[in-house]
């Protein structure tokens, strides 16, 4: 999962340790990376991971406004 979210989004990972009841992790989030990126480029990286939210597709259609 680290690594599909790293894929989909502006982070790198540093570093991590599975623990037997939790995790922990070093990452670095790359927001140069992330602010050049458009509306619509965040929404499609969004939905890579999620689907079936009536807002971002009412978005992405046209329907909805970013004011």
């Amino acid at each position: 999962m680290i690594k599909e979210l790293s894929s989909v989004f502006a982070i790198d990972v540093c570093a991590y340790a599975v623990l037997s009841n939790h995790y922990h992790s070093v990452l670095y989030v790359d927001s140069s990376r992330a602010l050049n990126w458009h509306d619509e480029e965040v929404v499609e990286r969004w939905k890579q991971l999620f689907s079936g939210v009536v807002l971002v597709d009412r978005y992405m259609d046209g329907e909805c406004g970013t004011d």
